[in-house]
């Protein structure tokens, strides 16, 4: 049995994992379903999320010009990293990650508490 992910309010789940599914098909003279119109968006995003994996790998979306401005490494750390400097009370904009073709909104970083503050 597969979990719900879209909650309680639904009346069921059609699961479209696994599947390459194009469409769905609606009968004459029969309102479409709640999980129906659901499934036509689960459709729709894996689709959007195939377009992407076939034209761009996982990794983080940056300012081209200035990368040292979206994020830092430490020579000495190969596995650290942090977000761009901020000063007290700058809002950054929302940094970009592609991981297995759904972008994702990365926000809260805090970038300019300690430890990693310069």
């Amino acid at each position: 049995m597969t979990v719900n992910p879209l909650g309680p309010g639904v009346s069921r789940h059609l699961d479209n994992r696994d599947k390459q599914l194009a469409g769905v098909i609606f009968q004459a003279r029969r309102p479409p379903l709640d999980s129906e119109l659901n499934l036509i968006s689960l459709i729709e995003l894996e689709a959007r999320a195939e377009t992407v994996r076939a034209e761009m790998a996982s990794g983080w979306l940056m300012n081209e010009a200035n990368p040292r401005s979206d994020f830092f490494t430490d020579p000495q750390n190969s596995n650290l990293f942090y977000f761009g400097r901020n000063t007290p009370g700058e809002t950054r904009n929302i940094t970009w990650a592609a991981v297995n073709g759904w972008l994702i909104p990365v926000t809260g970083t805090r970038t300019g508490a300690p430890p990693l503050a310069e």
